[in-house]
């Protein structure tokens, strides 16, 4: 399968945001967001070609790694998924797959369901959100979190309608909205706080990205 990159750091995003964790990105997305911060993986022949066996042997590095966290692009986009979460288990691993949720959850196997639909504004040719596929991909794991990259009040009627179509498998706290911001500096003190009342309104998570507050948005970190 094409690997980008192999890292450990902290989780810096959703429900374990601070867990050591190791990350396994893949090469390839199926969507062209146009607020991306992995450009570099949206290409299918990004990285190099690796087996799942052998990445299971770099993960050997890090003996002290409990977590793994299978990113992208689109993680679900690669036929070796299923043989690699198969080995992730047999290795003892939690797993958590960051996925766009396009795809079906059948062949994987994850304890963290970490699903990211996009809204409208992430681009003309962004699919309508499936809640049918979203609530396939909660049901078939532990655990679930859906992470919503939030523009402002005007997204609230889709996360609302959202948050209606899968009322009876996700609690509103399990919810995330992120903040857009801005893609140099990161950081947009108004929009974050608007959010943060959005937040506070209806019972959901606010879903700050440590990662770029301690390594400033580096890769492998």
């Amino acid at each position: 399968m094409r690997i980008v990159e192999i890292f450990y750091s902290l989780q810096g995003e959703g429900v374990l945001a601070g867990v050591p964790s190791v990350f396994i990105r893949t090469a390839g997305c199926n969507l062209a967001c146009r607020w991306c911060d992995t450009l570099y993986a949206r290409d299918p022949q990004a990285g190099m070609e690796l087996p799942p066996g052998a990445i299971i042997e770099r993960l050997a590095q890090w003996p002290q790694a409990r977590h793994c966290v299978v990113t992208g692009g689109e993680p679900t986009l690669a036929p070796e998924l299923p043989e690699l979460t198969g080995r992730l288990r047999a290795a003892g691993l939690h797993i958590t797959i960051e996925t766009n949720a396009t795809a079906s959850p059948e062949p994987f196997d994850y304890d963290l369901a970490s699903l990211s639909p996009k809204l409208r504004h992430a681009g003309s040719g962004t699919p309508p959100i499936d809640p049918a596929r979203l609530r396939a991909w909660i049901r078939r794991g532990r655990e679930a979190q859906l992470k919503l990259v939030c523009s402002g009040a005007e997204d609230l009627p889709e996360i609302t309608a959202l948050q209606s179509a899968l009322a009876d498998c996700l609690p509103p706290d399990r919810i995330l909205l992120m903040p857009l911001t801005d893609a140099v500096a990161r950081t947009n003190r108004a929009r974050c706080e608007a959010l943060a009342q959005i937040c506070l309104a209806h019972g959901y998570r606010y879903a700050s990205r440590l990662h770029v507050e301690l390594f400033g948005g580096k890769r492998g970190r």
